[in-house]
């Protein structure tokens, strides 16, 4: 071409060509992209990652792509999405560039004031009172044990046994008596176990429990004889239901019949607070409804049967009832010197003043756990 001709076309702008592509085919198909990573969480839009690194996405046509209007990915790439194993957070890129240009602040915590103030740091130990209770408490329990090894010695009367077994487990005062449990337990297992079919369900699901509990491998067959042609138990009193229930809860994997013999307690126990509240041991299944004996902590159901033993008036025994008292309240005082030591430790440590920050005045004292 001419010179002149050149020039003329060097002052026009460029028309670019521009083909017509198809609609993507993938739609909104790849919005998040999920990266794992073991450092952090972010989530950012391409657009944002392409303005911070100041490079622009150029896509070169072909023949392969006329006459489809958009690329074939849409927004596959719009978030980047990286988990982590430590936390979750999720920003945009921007908001993590800004991080960089703010001062980072303490996260800081509101705990509840402590319950218990100074009540422990205040506490004195009347050590001539608890003198005089352990002599007490010694007294009784020679006569407690004796009671047990006159139990061991005759065969007959298995539910006195098992009554007076689950009483001092139930006190709380077992601990004192281990060798004793154990030989009694043995004892019936061996010269009870081929009358099994005589006991009541009261006998029979307390017996089961107490085998249980002391690691015995009983077989709840024993319950079968409980149940009508249809298969439902039938329960003879509230008390051997009650006893069911308890017993119930120390089931395992695969046995079915105590499965239903806790959902068949369960619901006969409710029907009884409800027709007859005034029962005398509704206030016992009430508790028991809330806490089984199973999933209780012993110390706070010791503190609670004592008032159920103490109202069973015609098979309680008072030595052990008091000896019971005075065990529980040893063990109280003693816990309580302990805290009040654990309580003027933690004082003389003084965290509160080593440990707190400039603008975060934490109260430690209040972070403690019990006292």
């Amino acid at each position: 071409m001419s010179v002149k001709f050149a020039l003329a076309v060097s002052d026009h702008k460029a028309i670019r060509h521009t083909v017509n592509y198809h609609p993507r085919i993938w739609g909104d198909r790849f919005t998040t992209l999920s990266v794992k990573s073991h450092t952090y969480t972010q989530k950012m839009s391409t657009k944002s990652a392409l303005t911070v690194s100041h490079q622009k996405a150029v896509c070169r046509k072909g023949d392969y792509h006329r006459n489809h209007p958009n690329h074939i990915w849409g927004d596959c790439f719009t978030t980047l999405c990286v988990k982590s194993h430590a936390h979750t957070k999720i920003m945009s890129t921007k908001s993590v560039l800004e991080v960089f240009d703010q001062k980072v602040l303490r996260r800081t915590a509101d705990f509840h004031p402590n319950i218990w103030g100074d009540h422990f740091m205040t506490y004195v130990c009347d050590d001539e009172a608890i003198k005089l209770w352990r002599e007490e408490a010694e007294e009784l329990k020679e006569k407690v044990r004796k009671m047990l090894k006159d139990e061991i010695m005759t065969t007959a009367n298995l539910p006195k046994k098992l009554k007076l077994i689950d009483a001092v487990q139930r006190l709380g005062v077992s601990y004192h008596f281990e060798e004793e449990i154990d030989e009694l337990l043995e004892q019936i297992f061996i010269n009870h176990k081929t009358c099994v079919a005589d006991y009541d369900l009261h006998d029979t699901a307390l017996l089961f429990r107490l085998q249980r509990q002391q690691g015995s491998n009983v077989s709840c067959d024993v319950f079968k004889k409980f149940r009508d042609h249809k298969g439902s138990f039938k329960g003879d009193s509230v008390g051997g239901t009650l006893s069911l229930y308890e017993a119930a809860h120390l089931r395992v994997h695969g046995e079915d019949i105590l499965d239903e013999a806790l959902d068949f307690a369960t619901t006969q126990l409710n029907s009884v607070l409800i027709t007859n509240f005034s029962h005398p041991l509704a206030k016992q299944i009430q508790h028991a409804l809330r806490r089984p004996i199973r999933k209780s902590t012993p110390r706070l159901e010791a503190w609670h049967y004592m008032s159920f033993y103490k109202a069973e008036s015609e098979s309680h025994d008072e030595n052990l009832l008091k000896f019971a008292k005075l065990d529980f309240n040893i063990l109280q005082k003693m816990h309580q010197k302990e805290m009040s030591i654990l309580a003027r430790w933690w004082k003389d440590l003084d965290f509160r003043r080593k440990l707190s920050c400039p603008g975060h005045e934490t109260d430690y004292q209040n972070v403690t756990c019990g006292y």
